[in-house]
C-alpha cells in the first residue's frame, strides 16, 4: 500500500506534466481531485481548454486562485490528504527573475504554509528538477539526495535548490521528484513547446526564411550574406550529450512511486539511462526540415549575420545546456522501486519522431511565431 490519500491537491494542472498526471488518477483510481488554478487572459479557470477532456468531472473540484494567495486552499485542510505540486514558471529567463522567485519559491512556501494546516495530510509530492544542482563544481553522478549550496545558471535552478531545502526543513511528509528534459510522449509524440522544442523552433525559422528569401530573389541574386550563407552559426556544442525523457515515462514512474513507495521524505530522480547529443536531435531536425545549415560553434565570432543575431538572442536562455555535457543522474530511489520498469531507448528514430510530431502539432503556433521573426528582420 502506497502512502497515498482519497483527496488530492493538485497545483499546475493546465500544465503539460500537471494535466497528464491528473488524467492519470482520474482513469486508474478512485481518487477525488482538488484542481487549484486561476483564471488567464480573462477566461475563468473552469474554462480554460486544458481541463475540458479531463475524464470523470464528478470527481473533480475547482478550487480558483494562484501561487501569490493560497488562502482559497484553507478551506480544504480536513479533507485534502494528498498534495501534488507542479505549477511553476519553467523559463530559464533571468528577465523573469522576480516573477520566477515568487512563484517558483515564495509560492510553494505560501502552499507550504497553508498544508501544515492540514490535519490529515499523508504526502506533499513537489516536482523539482535534476538540474537544480547547478552542474557547476558538481561531481560526475548527481545522487538523490539534497543539492550541495553550488553556483546557479539561473533563476529557475536556484529557486528549485532552495525550495526543496525548505520543505526538507518543514515536519511536513513529502517526495521530491525530480524530473530531467522532459519531451514528448514515445508513444503518441504529443508534446509541448518548450526546452528541446524552442531550439527546434529556432532551426524552424532559420529554415523558413532562407528558403521563403531565397525563393523570393532567386538563386542568383545576392542581395546580403543571409541569402548565400546557408550555415547558420548557433552557439552550442554538437557532442554534448543531453538527458531527455517522454512524458509518458515520467508519469509512469511517478505514478508507480505513488503506488509502491511506502517511504516518506525521499527524493526521486525520473532520468533517461543515458544522454542523447545534440548532433543527434539536429540531425533529426534538419532531415525533418530538409534543411542542414544548422551548425553549433563555440561562438559566434566577430562577423554574425543578422538572422544569426536573431536567432541566438532567441536561443540565449539555453546556452549553458548546449554548451556541455549532463553529468550521471543516479536513479537508485526510483529504481529500487520500480525495479521492473523498462525505460525507451532514445534511439535516432524516436527523437526524429518526438520532433516531427512537434512541427506536425504546432504547425499554427509555428507560423505565428515566424511572422513574428520575419517583422523583425524587416
Amino acid at each position: 500500500m502506497g502512502l497515498r490519500g482519497d483527496n488530492v491537491l493538485i497545483t499546475g494542472v493546465t500544465g503539460y506534466l500537471g494535466n497528464r498526471f491528473a488524467k492519470r488518477l482520474l482513469k486508474e483510481t478512485d481518487t477525488h481531485l482538488y484542481l487549484f488554478g486561476r483564471s488567464k487572459k480573462g477566461v475563468p479557470f473552469e474554462q480554460r481548454r486544458e481541463l475540458a477532456d479531463l475524464p470523470h468531472k464528478e470527481r473533480i473540484t475547482l478550487v480558483e486562485g494562484d501561487l501569490h494567495d493560497c488562502a482559497p486552499l484553507e478551506s480544504l485542510a480536513k479533507m485534502v490528504d494528498e498534495i501534488w505540486h507542479f505549477a511553476a514558471i519553467t523559463s530559464f529567463s533571468e528577465r523573469l527573475h522576480a516573477q520566477i522567485m515568487d512563484t517558483n519559491l515564495h509560492g510553494t512556501i505560501r502552499l507550504i504554509e497553508v498544508a501544515k494546516g492540514f490535519t490529515n495530510l499523508k504526502c506533499l509530492n513537489y516536482i523539482s528538477s535534476v538540474y537544480g544542482c547547478g552542474l557547476v563544481g558538481y561531481p560526475a553522478v548527481i545522487a538523490e539526495e539534497p543539492f550541495a549550496q553550488a553556483k546557479r545558471r539561473n533563476t529557475y535552478e536556484q529557486a528549485k535548490c532552495y525550495t526543496e531545502h525548505i520543505l526538507a526543513s518543514t515536519a511536513l511528509p513529502y517526495r521530491i521528484f525530480r524530473p530531467s528534459i522532459i519531451v514528448g510522449d514515445s508513444e503518441t509524440g504529443l508534446s509541448d513547446d518548450k526546452t528541446v522544442y524552442g531550439a527546434a523552433t529556432v532551426s524552424y525559422i532559420a529554415a523558413r526564411f532562407l528558403r521563403e528569401k531565397s525563393d523570393k530573389l532567386g538563386s542568383n541574386i545576392i542581395l546580403d550574406r543571409d541569402v548565400i550563407n546557408k550555415n547558420i552559426n548557433i552557439v552550442g556544442n554538437t557532442d554534448a550529450r543531453k538527458n531527455i525523457i517522454p512524458i509518458n515515462e515520467v508519469i509512469d514512474l511517478m505514478y508507480g512511486i505513488r503506488e509502491r513507495s511506502k517511504n516518506l521524505n525521499n527524493i526521486y530522480h525520473l532520468v533517461s539511462n543515458e544522454g542523447t547529443s545534440l548532433e543527434t536531435m539536429n540531425h533529426a531536425v534538419n532531415k525533418i526540415l530538409k534543411f542542414n545549415g544548422i551548425k553549433l560553434v563555440d561562438h559566434l565570432g566577430e562577423d554574425p549575420t543578422h538572422l544569426e543575431t536573431e536567432l541566438n538572442e532567441l536561443m540565449k536562455d539555453y546556452v549553458a545546456y548546449m554548451k556541455t555535457d549532463d553529468p550521471i543522474f543516479d536513479d537508485a530511489n526510483t529504481m529500487a522501486i520500480m525495479p521492473e520498469y523498462k525505460r525507451v531507448q532514445m534511439t535516432p528514430s524516436l527523437v526524429e519522431f518526438l520532433f516531427r510530431s512537434f512541427f506536425t502539432n504546432y504547425a499554427a503556433q509555428l507560423a505565428k511565431r515566424y511572422s513574428l521573426i520575419e517583422k523583425m528582420m524587416e
